[in-house]
């Protein structure tokens, strides 16, 4: 591997032009999973080695469970489950707060919005009861903070 430096202090060219390549094309970094993948591995797992199920099946019903965001979702919209629980705050909180870290350009943010938007929805039915409670939570807060 190239010395960024020759020894005599110049620049070394190569390492230099590396380095402005990849800071224009960007570098693989690992892919951390979301909570939502997390879970669903749990699942996976659970019901494969406790339940005894083929992987390929436990890997549907755990995407059944938890929902999924992947385009190659089996089920209609990839909901599942815990999309109709305070679990779906938790999951598509991260999944919004992701794709708002990819944003580049003013309109890179619609798209979150709406799925944030959805997420709530979603998760309307079981969470109805601690949302009054949750408002005037935030707005008490918003009032003490102004002050």
């Amino acid at each position: 591997m190239a010395e960024a430096f020759r020894p005599d202090g110049r620049l070394n060219i190569p390492t230099q032009a590396a380095a402005d390549y990849i800071a224009k094309e960007g570098q693989l970094m690992p892919y951390e999973p979301t909570m939502r993948e997390k879970t669903e591995q749990v699942i996976t797992d659970f019901l494969t080695n406790t339940m005894g199920m083929n992987k390929f099946t436990a890997r549907d019903t755990a995407e059944g469970i938890t929902g999924s965001t992947s385009s190659d979702a089996r089920n209609p919209g990839g909901i599942g489950l815990m999309d109709f629980t305070p679990a779906n705050f938790i999951f598509g909180g991260q999944e919004f707060g992701r794709e708002i870290d990819k944003a580049q350009k003013p309109t890179d943010y619609i798209a979150p919005a709406i799925g944030l938007g959805m997420t709530a929805l979603e998760a309307f039915p079981l969470t109805k009861v601690i949302t009054k409670p949750a408002a005037k939570f935030l707005t008490n807060l918003g009032r003490k903070v102004s002050q």
